[in-house]
């Protein structure tokens, strides 16, 4: 398992490295980042059609965290996935985790809070939230390890 030893100045160290992307971390140290922090979810969202495209498809992901989709890179590049998520989800009550770079979203203590220079923004068809360093996250289900 992965050990989480520091957090300092935005950034996470794992196992000796300093991971300098988007994280998520839930019980237990499972942690993943960019990519991997997208198969956390209930869902991953994958390019419709072609490299670029805007359009997402929500595919089965290992469902650590129910009703989710991680965007990660949300303040680089993520925010164009946002309307084709939304359009594609396959259930109204998808929440979209957009994890800024160099920022986390951590479980600990029976809630979920925000890491690093970036936020946390959660988006669902009837809301959406950015919260900041510091911040316990509200919308994110509670891990299902």
């Amino acid at each position: 398992m992965p050990r989480i030893e520091g957090y300092s100045f935005g950034l996470i160290v794992v196992d000796g490295e300093e991971q300098t992307r988007d994280v998520i971390v839930l019980p237990e140290r499972v942690v993943a980042w960019s990519a991997g922090a997208m198969a956390l979810g209930e869902w991953t969202l994958i390019r419709d059609k072609r490299p670029g495209d805007a359009q997402r498809r929500y595919r089965s992901a290992l469902s650590l965290v129910p009703r989710i989709a991680v965007i990660p890179h949300f303040d680089r590049f993520g925010e164009r996935w946002v309307d084709g998520a939304l359009a594609g989800a396959p259930r109204d009550d998808v929440v979209l985790v957009a994890v800024d770079e160099r920022s986390a979203a951590l479980w600990r203590n029976g809630a979920w809070q925000v890491f690093g220079p970036g936020g946390v923004t959660i988006i669902t068809r009837s809301d959406r939230r950015r919260f900041a360093a510091g911040e316990r996250i509200g919308g994110i289900p509670q891990p299902a390890v």
